[in-house]
């Protein structure tokens, strides 16, 4: 048997070894890169757009008032106004039926608001028009829900408000039902609720405190 065998072999062996590693690194580096799409994680483990001039990932849900649009490679959800947000039969019914009593209480709430809300377009701080997305509409659900979370705590207010605006307006199955809620009425809707409840824990009243917060509301978005 020859010892010097291996000895012999080694040196090819190894070069050969080397000249294929060599060759699989040039194959590599001229091989095209696949392009990336929307959702398709990159190197570092995060998501990246699609590299298309036109690309645009594509909606989470149709309904939800946000789409995908790309930034700096980067997918990022926006508003989406254009959009009409699912509603549902007994959204609100649903929510009292575990705050039967708030719920009842909190009507005498809602009597009052509307009224105000007309004493002020008597007054001249806004016109008829506006109570429809408009200034008045914005003061009126950051005044609603001010107090609504003075009287009955910000887990039921806010609980309540949000059951509003998913509720298609029919009232224990009676009445004609609303076919959705625009989201430019519901992104605007929700916004001004979470400044009302905010005002809620600042000292004063809640008139006076969302009549001087006017200039904070979200109000006239589906005008444009």
């Amino acid at each position: 048997m020859n010892n010097n065998l291996f000895t012999d072999i080694a040196p090819h062996a190894i070069l050969k070894c080397l000249l294929l590693i060599a060759m699989l690194c040039l194959a590599g580096c001229s091989t095209t890169l696949p392009k990336l799409t929307s959702g398709q994680p990159a190197v570092d483990g995060s998501t990246v757009c699609a590299t298309e001039p036109d690309g645009v990932p594509p909606q989470n849900a149709p309904d939800d008032c946000l789409k995908e649009v790309c930034r700096n490679g980067r997918p990022e959800s926006i508003e989406e106004l254009t959009e009409t947000a699912s509603v549902h039969d007994w959204a609100e019914e649903g929510f009292c039926f575990f705050h039967p009593f708030d719920c009842f209480r909190a009507l005498s709430v809602k009597h009052h608001v509307r009224q105000w809300e007309q004493d002020k377009v008597k007054a001249g701080l806004w016109d008829h028009a506006s109570l429809q997305s408009g200034m008045g509409d914005a003061a009126r659900h950051a005044y609603l829900a001010c107090i609504l979370t003075e009287r009955f705590g910000s887990t039921f207010a806010k609980g309540l408000l949000d059951a509003h605006e998913e509720d298609s307006s029919v009232m224990f199955g009676f009445g004609n039902a609303a076919k959705g809620n625009r989201c430019c009425d519901k992104v605007m809707d929700r916004y001004n609720n979470r400044i009302g409840m905010e005002l809620a824990a600042q000292p004063g009243n809640c008139e006076e405190k969302s009549l001087k917060s006017l200039g904070r509301l979200r109000h006239s978005l589906c005008a444009k």
